[in-house]
């Protein structure tokens, strides 16, 4: 306890990527933020294709970072030669220039960065057409605290009454849509829009309920997300959502929650009551991690186990 409240303290292991581990089973959490068990992460001549995504991010920062605190001006979007001259540029100082290799699976990468980054700009030149668009903040930084004691109310502890917690995550990109603010992730993998849609009764605002085994990993990072951002700005209307880099028809998939009525609008925007509900499983999912009751176990229903780095540790039968 002592050492998850010395990390929570400063906000390790409370990002969605983290949460979500936690989600799924608590005794992968805690081997991984907790006890800080990695997986051995020896230098290799190839980049693992897992580190494409990071690459991405850099070069669309650089080309969206003119653009911070004001409007995207689509004429002064990068060409595509202009874009591949880029990514060559930050793959030769991030890879080739520590592995002198400008072939193979390096360059298989760098090609697929390119035909991303590109679709991407033409993607993004051709949503200008339809709406303004304006960028707040890029790779932001998002943090929020919250007393223990707002968690467990009367029931705190008190070796746990003056500690705080801050919860965080980096946000890819927060940009002002028609005037609502809009926080997007990035991703260079395969997004499917199923992952971003909840049906109205799995996320009821009317009764203050929801289903959480129903939140995808995809839609629970976007919406805590959101709702750090909420909970420091209180913006009236919020969106949240995924640039999916792999998507050559979708520019930008929004969380949604379906319609109650069948022939209604779905809500692609969210209001105070609906941060306030994904607070209340936020809330909840903190007082299971920090109650000295609960413990850290295996989660025997869960399919990835055999795929699991700590699936030998834990013992668990993976037949």
């Amino acid at each position: 306890m002592d050492l998850l409240m010395e990390k929570a303290k400063q906000g390790h292991g409370l990002t969605p990527s983290s949460l979500n581990i936690f989600r799924k089973c608590s005794l992968h959490y805690y081997y991984e933020n907790i006890l800080g068990i990695r997986v051995s992460d020896e230098l290799e001549e190839d980049r693992d294709s897992s580190e494409l995504g990071s690459y991405i991010h850099q070069v669309l920062e650089e080309i969206f970072k003119p653009f911070i605190k004001k409007e995207i001006d689509a004429n002064q979007l990068p060409d595509d030669a202009n874009v591949e001259a880029l990514i060559e540029q930050i793959f030769d100082e991030e890879v080739f220039k520590k592995t002198a290799k400008r072939t193979g699976e390096n360059y298989f990468l760098m090609e697929i960065a390119k035909t991303q980054v590109k679709t991407f700009i033409r993607q993004q030149k051709e949503e200008l057409k339809n709406h303004n668009s304006s960028i707040v903040d890029l790779e932001k930084d998002l943090t929020t605290e919250i007393p223990l004691s707002e968690i467990f109310g009367d029931r705190t502890p008190n070796n746990l009454k003056t500690i705080t917690i801050k919860p965080h995550g980096v946000a890819d990109r927060i940009e002002t849509a028609n005037g609502v603010p809009r926080i997007g992730d990035y991703k260079s993998g395969t997004v499917k829009k199923a992952d971003l849609i909840l049906e109205f009764e799995q996320f009821n605002t009317d009764e203050q309920q929801y289903s959480p085994e129903k939140i995808s990993d995809k839609m629970f990072q976007v919406l805590y997300y959101a709702w750090l951002y909420w909970r420091t700005n209180k913006p009236q209307r919020i969106e949240a959502g995924i640039y999916p880099l792999q998507d050559t028809k979708n520019f930008f998939i929004q969380a949604r929650i379906k319609a109650q009525e069948r022939g209604g609008d779905d809500t692609i925007s969210f209001s105070d009551t609906h941060m306030q509900l994904f607070e209340k499983y936020v809330i909840s999912l903190f007082a299971d991690l920090f109650d000295q009751n609960v413990d850290f176990v295996q989660n025997p229903t869960n399919d990835n186990c055999k795929y699991c780095t700590f699936a030998n540790l834990c013992s668990i039968d993976k037949r």
